[in-house]
């Protein structure tokens, strides 16, 4: 298996808000011989901010391996490799490190000649835009977006999000949805954005945004397992890791409550009317003082717990 450089990589980042499906996209696009997935990278942003910070090559060894995520890639990284990949190559260099790693660790083989699609798939991409398009100024960008409901239903009952109120759900949701929506009408040479619903429903979906990204449309796609996971996540990305399913669209519908899904259209009406989720004059009811504060001392319990928990999954405790 040959090693890889950063000028192999021709790199996507896939972004918007957590549960939207950028792990299902991931799995999809990266299923031919000339694609690449590992799972998600949130700590690349901390060496991106190490060489933008003219951090030394110690200082980004550290910020990397004590991110909380970082020992999940299940590899061992020593200082003097990043020392030297730093000194040759900066970030990108480390970042190309780390994928050889991974493969090298996990006996990937990875044959393919010529420039790999690298797919990076972590929701928060949509936090750092900016600076992954300084550090990689040929990538292109995805921004998906999924029904507010439906991701709420996906994560409510998943103590590990600390999402367990409307309220909440709707902040998360409108702050991801407004950065993308911006991107992709501001940049709409290198982001694109595409609906959840829209690409569960029709294989033209994924055509179209192979075509935007210039790589070739194939079939096999559509059966998805391009991403090769860490054990302490799989569980809860099974559905995304096989052939999209459309039934499950509008199953939200009878997994919450539907005065919760109310007060999430009422905080969210505009963009859901923008994005085609509700016709425009839906009548809602906004949230009540009472119902504020319910959910408010709800939510302060929970982020105890997910927190906890998600220590307790990080460190291979328990799993998720």
């Amino acid at each position: 298996m040959r090693e890889l450089t950063s000028e192999d990589l021709n790199p996507v980042f896939v972004m918007g808000c957590q549960r939207s499906g950028t792990t299902m996209l991931a799995s999809q696009l990266a299923v031919p011989e000339d694609a690449l997935a590992l799972p998600e990278l949130p700590f690349i942003i901390s060496l991106l901010k190490c060489d933008e910070q003219q951090k030394s090559a110690a200082q980004a060894y550290k910020a990397l391996t004590t991110h909380p995520k970082f020992h999940t890639l299940g590899i061992t990284l020593s200082e003097q490799e990043v020392h030297d990949s730093w000194q040759s190559g900066r970030a990108p260099g480390v970042i190309t490190l780390l994928i050889n790693k991974y493969l090298n660790c996990h006996q990937l083989t990875f044959e393919a000649t010529g420039n790999v699609t690298w797919i990076e798939h972590c929701p928060t991409n949509i936090d750092h835009f900016y600076l992954l398009r300084k550090y990689f100024p040929d990538a292109r960008f995805i921004h998906i977006v999924r029904d507010p409901r439906a991701i709420y239903a996906s994560m409510k009952h998943m103590a590990r999000w600390a999402v367990s109120e409307p309220m909440k759900l709707s902040e998360i949701w409108l702050r991801s949805v407004s950065k993308g929506y911006l991107l992709a009408t501001t940049y709409p040479e290198i982001v694109t954005q595409v609906r959840y619903e829209d690409y569960v429903k029709s294989p033209s979906t994924l055509q179209a945004l192979c075509a935007f990204l210039n790589i070739r449309y194939q079939e096999t796609m559509l059966d998805g397992g391009g991403v090769l996971l860490p054990e302490f996540t799989a569980s809860q990305h099974k559905l995304t890791m096989r052939k999209t399913d459309s039934s499950r669209i509008d199953s939200w519908k009878t997994a919450i409550p539907a005065r919760e899904a109310e007060v999430i259209v009422h905080q969210c009406y505009e963009w859901l009317v923008e994005l085609g989720y509700i016709c425009e004059g839906y009548a809602v009811r906004k949230p009540s003082s009472l119902e504020k504060t319910t959910w408010k001392l709800k939510s302060s319990v929970f982020d105890v717990k997910a927190k906890v928990l998600n220590k307790l999954v990080l460190k291979g405790i328990v799993r998720s």
